[in-house]
Order: structure tokens, then sequence, then C-alpha cells
């Protein structure tokens, strides 16, 4: 810088030579500093692992609890299906009057074998005495259906079968 241009700065500026020279230090350490700053900044935002970790420890719970509870509906809706179907036909073969089904005890052992066949585990005790009269005969069948998680509660699906009794039968 020639003296007139040092001159000339002073005049603009207002500043004296050995100002600048402090004004460029200064600018020089806030230079550095965002340099620093940034370099700091681009650490911070590589790191997004860890955040994707931390969200995914908070939401796995809440999809298992969720797909559990979607596997329980669709079993629970499978065994009420298969309830019906079974106390609907035992009905059928008690209003009929089916060899299988001569007697109240060997209806209820015609329900237990449909239940087997469809891989139900209903027991005697489950099934109530077929009821007839002149017009219809119905079976009930209360099962006890306890979900997969145990944070579900336990639910008891009760179906009625009936069935037409023959006309002079």
């Amino acid at each position: 810088m020639t003296a007139y241009e040092i001159r000339e700065t002073e005049l603009c500026t207002g500043w004296n030579t050995s100002e600048l020279a402090i004004g460029e230090s200064i600018f020089q350490m806030l230079r550095e500093i965002a340099a620093q700053l940034a370099e700091l900044n681009e650490r911070l935002t590589r790191s997004d692992a860890g955040q994707a970790i931390a969200e995914f420890a908070v939401l796995l719970p809440v999809f298992v609890l969720i797909g559990f509870g979607i596997v329980d509906i669709q079993w629970m809706t499978r065994d009420a299906q298969a309830i019906e179907y079974i106390a609907t036909e035992s009905a059928r073969c008690e209003a009929i009057k089916a060899a299988s089904c001569a007697n109240e005890s060997q209806t209820a052992e015609f329900a237990l074998q449909l239940a087997r066949n469809v891989h139900l585990p209903i027991i005697k005790d489950q099934i109530a005495t077929p009821v007839c009269n002149a017009l219809t005969c119905s079976v009930i069948i209360n099962f006890p259906f306890k979900p997969l998680g145990v944070w579900f509660p336990s639910v008891t699906i009760n179906r009625t079968g009936q069935a037409a009794v023959q006309p002079g039968g």
C-alpha cells in the first residue's frame, strides 16, 4: 500500500493503519471461529445414525404391539368362525336325529370331533346341553380365547348354533 492509499483509507474509513491491522486480525480471528463452527456443524449433522437408532427404539415396541394385536384378532376371528360352524353342525345333527347324535352325550362327542378336525381345543364342559323344541334345536359353545400376548385380555367366544327340526321327526 502506498502512502497515498493508506491516507485515502484513513480518510474514507476514519481508521489509521494500526487500527486497520487490528481490524484485520479480528476479522481473521472471526474467520477462524466461523470455520471451526462450520466444521462442528458438519460433524454434528453427519451423525444422524444415533437419532435413527433412538427413534427405532421408541417405535419398535409400538409396532410389535400392533403386529401382535392384528395376529390375535385374526386368530380370534378364525376361532369364532370355527366355533360357529361346530355349533351349527351339532345343532343340525341333533335336529335330524342322525345316528351320531342319538342323545345329548353323542351330540357333544360329535361337536368335539368337529373341533378336533379344525384343530380347536374345545373340551366337553364348554359345550352346553343341546336344547330342542318342536321347531328348532340349538347348541351353545362357550370357548375361552387366550390371546398371544399376555398384555391383551382374555375373551370368551359364545356361539349358538340353531337348526330346524325335521317335520314328523
